[in-house]
């Protein structure tokens, strides 16, 4: 039985996006794409969070669920070493973008 992701013989398989059976510099360059989206993305949205939190006071009651967040972050650290197989089962083998 072969599933995909797990397993060499089910990374082999396709993946969903097809990016995995491109020409490996096609894939670094969709890789870095990614990425570069990703930072533009995260500049964009920092800077629209600091707009917001300095022009509107009702956005600075916001700051009391923050340390919900880091309950939050902490319960997903604990995941990884509870649900150990399911998050190596995610990551790409090697050689595999």
């Amino acid at each position: 039985l072969v599933l995909p992701g797990i397993g060499p013989e089910g990374c082999a398989l396709p993946s969903p996006s097809g990016i995995n059976t491109q020409p490996p510099p096609l894939q670094a360059s969709i890789v870095l794409a990614i990425f570069a989206a990703l930072g533009i993305s995260a500049v964009a949205f920092s800077s629209l969070l600091d707009t917001l939190t300095l022009n509107y006071e009702w956005v600075q009651s916001w700051r009391y669920t923050w340390p919900l967040l880091g309950v939050i972050y902490t319960a997903a650290g604990v995941t990884h070493f509870t649900l150990q197989k399911d998050y190596e089962n995610i990551y790409p083998s090697k050689g595999a973008w």
